[in-house]
């Protein structure tokens, strides 16, 4: 049972959203996760902008009395309700039920509620403006100095909502739309919630149970997704990973890269690609051979062709080298034979303001300096 508790002061908007807001929580999360396990799912117009607990929260706002005795909301606040409710609520699942360390580990419970969140958020109007969820909203985080790694104890945390919130929450966003796919995600993202409920999960439960429900390898470099130039040769303070990385780099210069695989840009055939690829494209060699898979097409007007990104066999990502995309039939001129496919230099056209990828590249370098 759905329900809100509220004094006059939060009229006319808590009667209007808040036990829709809890019942529109448990059906989205149930939908990613678990059934709700619990009789009872309870908003309280407390003292707090938001704070939970097993099967109650206490969340604001009010509304704002005006001078003829009547009381108005305005979008804001409309949307800090639906938004604080469906956090809080969503916190029951994670991490009262995914009951992982939130002390330890922040992101996981606040990250991924984050995530859910702003899937609830969407589903609830597709024009609400979510806080976070958007890759394009944390670009100036995600460039500055000033952070530290997600997986720091929370008392050692820089900017706290955008390290625990944001990133993770971005994150998923991105293995979702992006890497895995909505389906195999959402298919991945259901078996950690129902395999790891009223259980004590690690990050490491999480990227295990992601790959394996998956049956995608999830454990990427910099040196596998066109990042290499970010990572210095010549750097003697360090770094993050900064061992790691110049181990991984040596055995790519000695021509033993410790990778299969491989992200590439390609271009390839095929009818116009102008609509969202649910599933992976697997990609086979010129022999018929499946060997990797494409994410992310899209036609290119400025092209003339299809163009995705790729994983291929680490030994056989030069640019030229010549693949085969078994297209759905809805984008195959011929359906149920594949299309040929090219490595290209990504990106795949000549920027107007070049990235810190195209200047280095113009110096004949492949790192930063």
């Amino acid at each position: 049972m759905a329900m809100s508790f509220y004094p006059n002061e939060g009229e006319p908007l808590w009667s209007k959203y808040s036990t829709e807001a809890v019942m529109h929580t448990m059906e989205v999360y149930s939908k990613y996760s678990f059934d709700y396990p619990y009789p009872t799912a309870q908003s309280v117009n407390g003292p707090v902008g938001g704070m939970e607990y097993p099967m109650i929260t206490f969340n604001g706002p009010r509304t704002e009395l005006e001078d003829d005795g009547s009381r108005t909301y305005s979008r804001s606040e409309k949307e800090f309700l639906i938004g604080v409710v469906i956090h809080e609520i969503g916190h029951i699942y994670f991490p009262m039920i995914v009951n992982s360390d939130e002390r330890q580990w922040t992101w996981m419970d606040e990250g991924l509620n984050t995530f859910l969140q702003y899937l609830a958020e969407q589903e609830w109007d597709i024009n609400y403006r979510s806080d976070r969820g958007e890759p394009r909203w944390i670009t100036d985080y995600m460039s500055s100095s000033y952070q530290v790694p997600m997986m720091t104890n929370s008392e050692s945390l820089l900017q706290f909502g955008n390290n625990a919130y944001a990133k993770p929450a971005t994150a998923l966003v991105v293995l979702r739309e992006t890497i895995l796919g909505r389906e195999l995600f959402d298919q991945a993202f259901r078996e950690y919630s129902q395999r790891w409920k009223f259980k004590r999960p690690t990050p490491y439960d999480f990227f295990r149970t992601m790959e394996e429900a998956s049956g995608v390898d999830l454990d990427w470099f910099p040196f596998q997704v066109n990042l290499a130039y970010q990572v210095p040769r010549n750097k003697k303070a360090d770094y993050i990973g900064k061992e790691a990385l110049e181990k991984q780099r040596a055995m790519i210069d000695e021509g033993t890269p410790p990778f299969k695989m491989r992200m590439v840009g390609i271009t390839l055939g095929g009818k116009e690609i102008t609509d969202y690829a649910p599933d992976f494209w697997l990609i086979a060699d010129m022999d018929g051979n499946d060997v990797g898979y494409v994410t992310s097409p899209w036609w290119s007007p400025e092209l003339g062709t299809n163009i995705a990104l790729a994983w291929v066999p680490w030994t056989s990502s030069e640019i030229g080298t010549k693949y085969q995309v078994r297209l759905p039939d809805e984008f195959s001129e011929s359906p149920g034979v594949p299309v040929g496919a090219e490595i290209v230099d990504v990106p795949f056209r000549e920027s107007v303001n070049p990235n810190k990828r195209e200047v280095q590249s113009a110096k004949g370098l492949d790192f930063a300096d």
